[in-house]
C-alpha cells in the first residue's frame, strides 16, 4: 500500500512523539506502507520545520534523520505532474506526488476539497486526521495540466 502524508502530519509527528501522525511516521518506518515524497515536499518540510512557531518544538537531529529515512526508503518520483485542483493551491503538490508515486491514500489533517473531487472516509482511528482512499485513477481524480 502507497500512501502520501501529508507534510503537516510530519511535522506533528516531530512535534508530539505520541501522537497520531507519529503513530503513523512509525507505522511506515515498520513496513506497515509505503511511503511516497518528493523533492517539493522534503523542501517543505525543511522549511516548515524552522518556523519560528515550530522550531522549538523540533530538535534538529530528529527533524534531519527524518528527512534522511524518506530519502532512503520512500518512493520519490523524478517528475511531479502539474496538477490545479486543490481548494489551497499550495496542496496541488500532494496530489502530485499521489498520482506520481500510484498512491492508494493520501493522509492530511485538512478537509479534503470537493474541487478536488475525490471521495474521502475515515480510515485511520484518530480524530482530526484522515486518510482519502485514491478508489479511482488518478487521472480520472484529478484534471492533468502537464
Amino acid at each position: 500500500m502507497r500512501v502520501v502524508l501529508d507534510t503537516n502530519l510530519l511535522i506533528s509527528a516531530l512535534m508530539r512523539q505520541s501522537s497520531s501522525p507519529a503513530q503513523l511516521v512509525d507505522a511506515w518506518l515498520a513496513g506497515r506502507f509505503t511511503l511516497v515524497s518528493s523533492r517539493e515536499q522534503l523542501a517543505e518540510f525543511r522549511r516548515a520545520s524552522r518556523y519560528p512557531h515550530v522550531a522549538p518544538y523540533i530538535a534538529a537531529p530528529e527533524a534531519g534523520a527524518l528527512v534522511n529515512a524518506i530519502q532512503a526508503l520512500a518512493i520519490l518520483p523524478e517528475r511531479l505532474p502539474i496538477i490545479n485542483v486543490a481548494a489551497d493551491p499550495e496542496d496541488d503538490y500532494l496530489l502530485a506526488m499521489a498520482k506520481a508515486g500510484r498512491a492508494d491514500y493520501l493522509a492530511t489533517g485538512n478537509r479534503p476539497s470537493s474541487a478536488a473531487r475525490i471521495k474521502a472516509s475515515m480510515l485511520l482511528p484518530w480524530s482530526g486526521e484522515i486518510a482519502i482512499p485514491i478508489e479511482a485513477p488518478m487521472s480520472t481524480l484529478c484534471e492533468d495540466s502537464s
